[in-house]
């Protein structure tokens, strides 16, 4: 209401005309289909001396397709990965714990905010990215009993950030980015 406008404009708010803003809306319709697979093992349960050591992890293959009024909105779906898939290797017995986790995710194309809030689109390249833990966590009878100790490594490969994106319509830009 116009009270609301008043009320802000009497707090100082300052409300600028300049720039526009376009959002995605739901489009006219389409669908995303896959499937996934997802497992964990604990090796303790095959053998009692791997007891501590296991693996999980997942795998997902899914697809889409948008009615023709959308595709021509969006060709492409943002966010979408057709792939991806992570594994997770682990200890963890006597307060130690040990992981490390190996993340893939097929290129997408992202959303990325520019000049005026306005949204803009680049394919962020396919991703791989290894992190790793190793903690400890005190046992009731010690003195530091429920104190954890925890040191994290991500990105341990030292995996680059890709993206490209389209030039004046015809020539591509990629970026690589390391941390």
């Amino acid at each position: 209401p116009a009270s609301d406008l008043q009320n802000l404009l009497n707090a100082g708010v300052v409300i600028s005309p300049i720039g526009q803003l376009t959002a995605p809306a739901n489009g006219e319709g389409g669908w995303v289909r896959g499937i996934e697979v997802s497992g964990a093992l604990e090796f303790g349960r095959i053998a009692s001396f791997l007891n501590g050591f296991g693996v999980q992890g997942s795998v997902s293959r899914s697809k889409y397709k948008l009615k023709p009024a959308a595709a021509a909105q969006y060709p492409v779906l943002p966010g979408f990965s057709p792939w991806t898939y992570n594994v997770t290797g682990y200890y963890e017995k006597n307060g130690f714990q040990a992981r490390a986790s190996y993340r893939y995710r097929d290129k997408f194309q992202g959303e990325v905010v520019q000049l005026f809030t306005n949204l803009g689109y680049s394919y962020i390249l396919a991703d791989k990215q290894m992190d790793a833990q190793v903690g400890y966590t005190f046992q009731p009878d010690s003195r530091l009993a429920g104190l954890g100790i925890l040191l994290q490594v991500n990105n341990v490969l030292n995996s680059p950030y890709r993206s490209t994106y389209q030039v004046n319509g015809t020539d591509t830009l990629e970026t690589y980015e390391k941390y």
